[in-house]
């Protein structure tokens, strides 16, 4: 982490470093020659990392001036999100503490990571969805409504220190080799209820795009909501083909829906039923800006990154 035009100077702290979307961010931010140190927080052990210094913390709980003392950048991509709330504790509090220890020390840029689960599945969507499209979290979605509040958080910590800037990014579905976050596996349960009369197209990010596109914010120091998701999307059909599987009866969206509601209430499944709509109403397009020419290769399109602890909170 050295420069030939000099020495390097930003700090950069990033959380939710036991993650496998954290520590790619760690990794591409210690290639950075920019960069002169990278601090990994999390509450879980991490595993070695080299060139980042460690720092097992629970961001619910402790003290985070005395780590972000120094820092110049923050990637805040610690999350408690999954189908249901947690009455602990949310992304929102999460949010709110680590923006409040990064101002009080003086951070200038901050990446954070939101959801297109934020903009709502509702049958006025257009499509694709840009990063204009306002967000309407569905009732019921709890994970949706913590990424609001989040980005809600991101917008007043910018207005209360000038000059800083935040980029909020809003993934499709992500997949990856090693393992799918609880999005993805829904969304693959999901192949078990009837076929809704119209099948929604889909997209799923690759777990690597979407840690070159946190790299990319927190280098660029881009300002703003930017949705994170490939050009297009692969039909439904498709979708359930690959899926595998007996073929299925097609039935109207509104019984599917009161199915799902059933198989919830008895606990035959594992997502929400509000859940079922944001399969069939939302996909978003791609970066917008001079910063789409530095292209990432990207897949299908997706939202949460990574897999999650047992006790589905990684902070």
């Amino acid at each position: 982490m050295a420069s030939d035009s000099g020495p390097a100077a930003e700090v950069v702290i990033v959380t939710g470093a036991a993650s496998a979307l954290g520590r790619r961010a760690c990794a591409l931010a210690v290639a950075d020659p920019a960069v002169a140190r990278v601090v990994g927080i999390d509450r879980r052990p991490i595993p070695p990392l080299p060139g980042v210094e460690t720092k097992r913390l629970d961001l619910a709980t402790d003290d985070l001036k005395p780590v972000f003392e120094g820092s110049t950048a923050l990637v805040h991509l610690a999350q408690c999100s999954g189908p249901e709330p947690s009455a602990e504790v949310g992304d929102g509090d999460l949010a709110r503490r680590v923006l409040d220890a990064a101002g009080d020390v003086g951070v200038g840029h901050a990446v954070l990571l939101s959801s297109a689960t934020a903009y709502g599945a509702w049958a006025n969507n257009p499509v694709p969805l840009t990063e204009e499209a306002p967000l309407r979290p569905n009732p019921g979605v709890a994970v949706a409504a913590e990424k609001a509040e989040v980005e809600r958080l991101a917008a007043e910590w910018r207005d209360a220190h000038p000059g800083a800037t935040v980029a909020v990014l809003r993934p499709a579905t992500t997949v990856s080799a090693s393992g799918n976050g609880w999005l993805a596996r829904a969304l693959a349960r999901s192949s078990a209820l009837p076929v809704t009369d119209e099948e929604p197209p889909a997209q799923f990010l690759d777990l690597g795009d979407l840690a070159s596109a946190v790299d990319l914010a927190r280098r660029a120091r881009l300002d703003g909501p930017r949705n994170v998701a490939p050009d297009g999307w692969i039909s439904g059909d498709t979708v359930r083909a690959l899926a595998g599987g007996a073929p299925r009866v097609r039935l109207p969206e509104r019984l599917a829906l009161r199915i799902a509601s059933l198989r919830w209430r008895w606990r035959l499944a594992s997502t929400p039923p509000a859940m079922l709509r944001r399969w069939r109403r939302w996909d978003s397009g791609p970066e917008r800006d001079g910063h789409q020419q530095q292209r990432l290769p990207r897949q299908q399109h997706c939202q949460h990154p990574y897999q999650p602890p047992a006790d589905g909170c990684d902070h």
